[in-house]
């Protein structure tokens, strides 16, 4: 059995800062090769590689560094075990795994990671993992999949294109297909941690009722920094809970991803509305209005959102819980970009009037801190509560809308919402003449974008949101180790880096 290798110092070098850096080998003394031009009867070695990566990961027995030459690979590959850990495979620029004419089994992915640990995988491009058309399957295309006892696993500068789900079923017809370009299941009582998410990218993916990029169940301490989500036909980056069919053995409070941070990535244009391969929208939904957020948390807590963009999807952000009787809970959201979104900016809480139905869940313990909005609307506004608000905190942000400054904010009727605490924030709209429907301590002001209309909402010089902000005392009562980890102390910042004059700017942007 092959030594075990702890490589969250890889984790750290790669997060340090929210940037991407060499990661290190994996300190191992053997290194072995992959070739497409290669042959299996070889040793392995750089002048006589394998042929194929899966081969290549079966045939190690002990810590090692896999070197994947460049090529196009159709295969899938699967690191099952202890006997399959240890492994860093790091892949030459123009490395592919092509699923070309490979059809997926229930959920099955080009490269998938089953309890294993102390795994990294490298610069490889994923593409053309693609169901039947027009059929409902239970099959469920994956780019790259994590599942049980799996632990310690770096992802890292991936690119993730075309896995699609090509069924033409309906919500409607009671049909569950899905696809992920990448998803983690924490799906036993062993719970999942140290999974870090650098650098990846994940676009034009044919999703069905699934999203691009997913962590799900039994996780317990995650990092998705720096990553790109863009051009797919659901939401970007779904973090959830309570889902009976992901760990049906777990404890509710267990079966929920927590204690993660999502830092410095970009979710654009993911929309169920999405036009796609022969798709004009998303078939799953028919239709409907959009529902897809750039980030989105579905039942999951104790977050971290921080320098985060979202922009051109259905809905910026979303907390709720689509879950009766559960919740989105503990959710820091700091320092983000929101504009130009086609519904909202920023939704909160379950979708179902009634908590026993389906999205019957809630949103409680958010606070919401230094975010710059921009001409986010549709069917919904700037920021809007849907049902069963609880204990949230909404101060030092810029919300700036397209319309009337009173239609920023919106409810939905009997939201039962209670314990909203609305702080210092900056609403301006295009006409901010109306004004009816502020809240808190506002301060009525043009904050000087740069280039709203542009994406750019850093701030102008003469901005009047410069040293306008109030300090917010830091998060002390996230207890996990994780956060001990990751902070001084344990103390969790709730604003941006404070200028040189000890003043703190409203929104995003700290000049």
């Amino acid at each position: 059995m092959k030594k075990s290798i702890l490589l969250s110092t890889v984790s750290l070098l790669l997060i340090a800062c929210g940037t991407i850096e060499e990661s290190n080998e994996n300190g191992s003394d053997a290194t072995f090769y992959v070739s497409y031009l290669g042959n299996n009867e070889n040793d392995g070695s750089l002048e006589k590689p394998w042929k194929t990566i899966q081969f290549a990961i079966d045939s190690i027995d002990e810590k090692a560094t896999l070197v994947i030459k460049s090529g196009v690979y159709n295969e899938r590959v699967l690191f099952l075990g202890d006997e399959d850990s240890n492994i860093y495979l790091k892949a030459e620029k123009g490395t592919v795994i092509d699923g070309r004419g490979l059809k997926p089994i229930h959920r099955q992915a080009l490269v998938g990671i089953h309890n294993a640990h102390d795994i990294v995988i490298e610069n490889l491009e994923l593409r053309n993992f693609k169901t039947s058309v027009g059929e409902e399957l239970s099959a469920t295309p994956v780019g790259i999949l994590i599942d049980g006892t799996s632990h310690d696993i770096n992802i890292t500068r991936n690119t993730i294109h075309h896995i699609e789900n090509l069924s033409t079923c309906s919500e409607s017809d009671g049909c569950a297909t899905g696809a992920n370009g990448i998803a983690v299941y924490g799906d036993t009582t062993t719970t999942m941690t140290n999974l870090n998410f650098i650098g990846n990218e994940v676009y034009n993916c044919i999703l069905s009722s699934s999203e691009a990029f997913s962590i799900n169940g039994n996780i317990d301490g995650f990092r998705v920094v720096d990553n790109y989500i863009h051009d797919n036909n659901n939401i970007g980056i779904d973090i959830i809970g309570y889902e009976k069919d992901v760990c049906s053995t777990c404890i509710a409070e267990k079966n929920r991803a927590r204690n993660g941070i999502v830092r410095n990535n970009r979710a654009i244009n993911n929309s169920t509305n999405l036009a796609l391969g022969s798709f004009n929208s998303n078939p799953w939904y028919k239709g409907s209005d959009g529902s897809a957020g750039g980030f989105y948390v579905d039942g999951g807590h104790h977050i971290l959102f921080e320098g985060n963009r979202a922009s051109q999807n259905d809905l910026g952000f979303e907390f709720a819980s689509e879950h009766s009787g559960g919740s989105s809970d503990n959710i820091l959201m700091v320092g983000n970009y929101i504009y130009n979104n086609r519904e909202t900016g920023l939704a909160l809480g379950g979708y179902n009037q009634n908590s026993t139905k389906e999205g019957g869940g809630g949103a409680k313990n958010i606070m919401v801190y230094n975010n710059s909005f921009y001409m986010n609307a549709g069917w919904g506004s700037e920021i809007i509560f849907s049902y069963r608000v609880e204990d949230t905190t909404i101060a030092n942000n810029i919300i700036y809308g397209e319309g009337k400054v009173s239609e920023n904010f919106s409810t939905e009727q009997n939201n039962q919402s209670k314990n909203i605490i609305w702080g210092r924030n900056i609403w301006w709209g295009e006409d901010p003449a109306n004004v009816s429907g502020v809240k808190g301590d506002a301060f009525l002001v043009d904050p000087h974008y740069i280039d709203g209309k542009n994406g750019n909402l850093n701030l102008q010089s003469d901005s009047p949101a410069i040293d306008a902000g109030v300090e917010i005392r830091a998060i002390t009562s996230w207890s996990n180790d994780f956060w001990k980890r990751e902070f001084e102390d344990g103390l969790i910042p709730t604003y941006g880096t404070r200028d040189i004059q000890k003043q703190i700017d409203i929104g995003a942007d700290e000049v």
